[in-house]
């Protein structure tokens, strides 16, 4: 008997391939109409979200690579999205964040709905069970899924396009919101107009520069701030929030300031201490400390 081993820079590949979907107790509809799902897989881009993407075609990992998921030999493609949401008083609930009927594009759900695990291995499999009736915005289809599901596990697939620098840890600033530590990992300075003269301090846990921007991401915030360097107007947006946050602009209880020799200096990186708290739609952040920000 032969046994063929693959070795790659020296080691034994003894990876075994994921298991297959199981899907017999699922049942999903479109407009009243059963829809077969043949294959389930769930992968993630950034590691705080899991994508589970149902089709009545086949779903290898590969297909993941690419930016957008295409039908393939399928005609149905169904894409939801679970994260771990942060709350305002610093909880976190795992939800169901966002559905879409691909190639199509669906607007997210009007307030996440709460989500639980039978399992959850994502280089393995997921499984849960599902009772949804849910319409779809922009298509306007009324879509259904009931029962139990064991999705493949793709793993982590951050996406091809998304070619970003080497992250910058900022790790003598603590940056929290709502008790939470968030791990920054890029601070971009920018001269700003709007909604005020100034400057504008993204800080992202995405690494990015000053060319690439951000693509995605658990959480950036937006500090902007005037003459006076403290901050008056704030967003916050990110998977970490949901997407219905994506977008938050108001800042209250402020006591964050932006310190540093030179705002205009000629340099590759520019310190800025950052002490105060500010909340923002109910999150408080809390910032001490200095991160060096690409101009």
């Amino acid at each position: 008997m032969l046994v063929f081993l693959m070795v790659v820079a020296g080691c034994i590949d003894t990876t075994t391939p994921a298991p297959p979907a199981e899907l017999p107790e699922l049942k999903v509809s479109l407009n009243g109409e059963p829809v077969q799902i043949r294959d389930a897989a769930a992968y993630s881009r950034i590691g705080g979200d899991i994508a589970i993407v149902f089709s009545d075609g086949d779903l290898p990992c590969s297909e993941f690579k690419y930016v957008a998921v295409k039908p393939g030999n399928g005609s149905t493609v169904l894409s939801l999205t679970i994260a771990e949401l942060l709350q305002p008083d610093g909880s976190t609930i795992t939800a169901l964040n966002n559905i879409v009927h691909l190639p199509r594009v669906g607007l997210p759900l009007g307030s996440p709905l709460p989500w639980s695990w039978t399992s959850r291995e994502l280089d393995r499999s997921v499984s849960a069970s599902i009772d949804l009736t849910h319409t779809i915005s922009m298509t306007d289809e009324t879509l259904q899924m009931q029962g139990r599901f064991t999705a493949r596990g793709c793993g982590l697939v951050p996406n091809p396009h998304a070619e970003l620098p080497a992250a910058r840890p900022q790790t003598d600033a603590t940056i929290s919101l709502s008790g939470k530590v968030i791990d920054i990992h890029s601070a971009i300075l920018r001269p700003t107009t709007f909604p005020i003269t100034g400057h504008e301090l993204t800080l992202s846990t995405t690494a990015a520069g000053c060319t690439t921007g951000i693509r995605e991401e658990l959480l950036t915030m937006e500090l902007i701030f005037g003459e006076n360097r403290r901050v008056e107007h704030a967003t916050l947006k990110g998977e970490m929030l949901g997407r219905m946050k994506n977008d938050i602009a108001l800042a209250s209880k402020n006591t964050i300031e932006v310190q540093t020799d030179d705002l205009h200096a000629a340099t590759e990186e520019i310190p800025l201490n950052l002490s105060g708290v500010m909340d923002i739609n109910d999150y408080a952040l809390q910032a001490n400390g200095t991160v060096m920000a690409l101009p």
